[in-house]
């Protein structure tokens, strides 16, 4: 895949609700280095960041093949990828890919990112604009 680019149905479904919600612009697939080790980079689905504010946030949407996200060793690396993100100041999500079908769990976890990115504005909209 391509850098800023989804590389699936899912990561694009995901780009497209936040961006018809009023979401700034997430970057698809951004390689983001890792250190201290195991592991030395990590390539979210999402990633948003503003550095006048300090805020960062990678994006994973999980179960888009059970063969991976389902797999023990996999979920015990992604822990760590992920607690290394959020040992360097980045904030984590991760929002299982079945989610984005179900309107009650989508708005939820918007509702999160929302959070994440200090948008509290965008949190309140999607509450009452889908009665949560």
């Amino acid at each position: 895949p391509k850098p800023g680019q989804g590389t699936h149905i899912k990561e694009i479904t995901l780009e497209k609700l936040l961006s018809d919600y009023g979401f700034p612009s997430f970057e698809a697939q951004h390689t983001l280095d890792l250190t201290p080790p195991p592991f030395q980079s990590t390539t979210p689905d999402l990633y948003y960041e503003d550095l006048t504010s300090d805020v960062r946030v990678a994006i994973y949407l999980d179960g888009l093949s059970k063969n991976i996200h389902g797999n023990v060793d996999r979920k015990r690396a992604d822990m760590i990828i992920r607690s290394q993100l959020e040992a360097l100041g980045i904030d984590v999500v991760e929002i299982a890919a079945s989610d984005l079908a179900d309107q009650a769990a989508c708005t939820l976890q918007l509702q999160r990112i929302a959070s994440k990115i200090r948008r509290p504005d965008l949190r309140e909209r999607l509450r009452t604009r889908n009665g949560n």
